[in-house]
């Protein structure tokens, strides 16, 4: 069921067929997904003026996983919207349609999510970015070298109980200004280049 737009400019606890258009001018905002969704369920959600990135929307999971990880989402690029399909409670929420989820600037330690775009800085120190549990196919995940010092401290991407391009060991990417995307193909061949600039 389609329940139309609905406009709201602070937190909202959303029903199964809200396209909720969320203006964030003010302040960040969290929009909660509903309790007891049932398959097939969806929810869209619409930064209404372009101040996600200002001011972030957060995306609540209301004990439902989403993606297959127990963690709210977080919106963050101007303009972005997002449809959310309820699928079962081992994957939860999962985006219907391509989601790209913008930029995300990391220094540490990092799970990714499906359509995350990371910009990793390994100035300080090398450290992991874990790929996504349970992922399910054509998921993406980009990584980026945000300041050229892959080749110093490396990046090791965990790949979290999946292959990476059928082997069975985490990627370590050793190549400054390296820049990668992962698409997820099956339980056999695990996540495959999709591009790989090494």
């Amino acid at each position: 069921m389609t329940k139309g737009y609905y406009t709201v400019t602070s937190a909202y606890t959303a029903v199964a067929g809200d396209q909720v258009i969320a203006n964030t001018t003010s302040s960040a905002i969290t929009i909660t997904l509903p309790a007891s969704p049932s398959t097939g369920d969806e929810v869209t959600i619409i930064d209404a003026r372009g101040t996600f990135a200002t001011n972030n929307l957060t995306i609540g999971r209301n004990g439902q996983p989403i993606e297959s990880s127990a963690t709210d989402d977080v919106l963050i690029t101007n303009g972005q919207a997002a449809t959310l399909v309820y699928v079962d409670s081992t994957r939860g929420w999962a985006y219907k349609g391509p989601k790209t989820r913008g930029y995300t600037t990391v220094t540490g330690a990092f799970t990714a999510i499906a359509g995350d775009q990371v910009l990793a800085n390994t100035t300080s120190s090398a450290f992991g970015v874990t790929l996504p549990a349970s992922p399910a196919v054509g998921d993406e995940v980009t990584i980026i070298d945000a300041r050229g010092t892959f080749a110093t401290n490396n990046l090791t991407v965990g790949r979290n109980g999946q292959p990476i391009n059928t082997g069975t060991s985490d990627l370590v990417l050793s190549t400054n200004g390296q820049a990668i995307t992962l698409v997820y193909v099956d339980a056999t061949r695990g996540w495959a280049y999709k591009t790989n600039t090494a």
